[in-house]
């Protein structure tokens, strides 16, 4: 119902080192109001006006009415929790992704464990669209945005989907070991896609070029797709915006420390359901046991013959 910034009592701030504290107002389906303190919210959830956005959270409860109260009146409930549950009407929540999972996104870092029920149920929700939206690609402006490890673009656009194309390089299948992980994504592995994009021409330190690589999780592979360390296969692929990941490339350091070894750099990571496969048109095949010499020897020849004969 609403969202409220307040700041945090003396004593919760000596504890919590938190200058700021957040209240927000959910209203159950028998009408009983109930305020949960969180220490933070989802970014882009609204403070300080009227809200109506699907919210939950599990929580610690502080003080319940009595039933005196209840005859008259029914009290508000004031509880505590870690963090609230939001489902935004975006393409994302409505699919049923909990943004609140997001607050443990770690950007500018690998996969960390943390993130886990973040990362797989990402993964999860973004399988259960039954139809990709053929959408147009991102916008230059929004893309050099995405793609700049300086840039808050990623963070205040989580979540949303946005579709690129581009060459595959390398696609590799990721195994899930832990149990409760495979449960929250449904299956025992996804696949990982290094797709590099085009881009208006960019500097990377002492380099320049314009294409760069985006990281694209799925669960599904189109059927007959090649996979491995050294592939080149063209894609387009749709996604939900997950985090800023930061992996060490395969291409040589050469600045003189650490001659040899890959450089780190960071990436925009996508999750998504499955790419599409732009296969290259099959050159035209003749019937079996033609070859194009002999067909354009004997054009040749034709062509020879008709000038001979409008000459005489």
């Amino acid at each position: 119902v609403r969202v409220n910034c307040i700041e945090s009592p003396r004593n919760v701030a000596a504890i919590t080192s938190l200058k700021e504290i957040y209240a927000v107002q959910l209203l159950l389906e028998d009408s009983q109001t109930v305020w949960v303190v969180v220490p933070e919210i989802p970014a882009g959830l609204p403070v300080g006006r009227p809200l109506h956005q699907n919210g939950g959270a599990s929580v610690i409860l502080l003080h319940v009415s009595g039933e005196d109260s209840i005859k008259k009146q029914k009290e508000p409930i004031l509880s505590v929790a870690a963090r609230i549950q939001w489902w935004p009407q975006t393409s994302f929540g409505k699919l049923g992704m909990d943004y609140g999972l997001f607050q443990s996104v770690i950007d500018g870092d690998s996969l960390r464990a943390v993130e886990s029920d973040a990362f797989y149920s990402s993964l999860s929700v973004s399988a259960r669209q039954k139809r990709i939206p053929d959408g147009p690609l991102i916008d230059d402006k929004s893309l050099v945005a995405l793609l700049d490890p300086a840039s808050d673009w990623l963070r205040l656009h989580r979540g949303r989907q946005i579709t690129l194309d581009g060459t595959a390089r390398r696609i590799v299948k990721v195994t899930v070991e832990s149990k409760r992980e495979q449960k929250i994504l449904g299956s025992d592995h996804y696949w990982e896609i290094f797709l590099f994009v085009p881009t208006p021409l960019l500097q990377i330190q002492n380099e320049f070029q314009e294409t760069y690589p985006v990281v694209f999780c799925c669960t599904k592979l189109p059927q007959g797709m090649p996979v491995g360390e050294g592939v080149n296969e063209r894609l387009k692929v749709t996604g939900f915006l997950f985090k800023r990941y930061r992996y060490i490339t395969r291409r040589l350091n050469y600045s003189g420390k650490g001659a040899g070894e890959g450089r780190p750099q960071e990436s925009p990571l996508l999750v998504g359901q499955i790419p599409v496969w732009v296969q290259a048109k099959q050159p035209s095949k003749l019937p079996r046991g033609m070859t194009w010499l002999p067909v354009l020897t004997a054009v040749a020849l034709v062509g020879w013959i008709v000038k001979g004969f409008c000459q005489s």
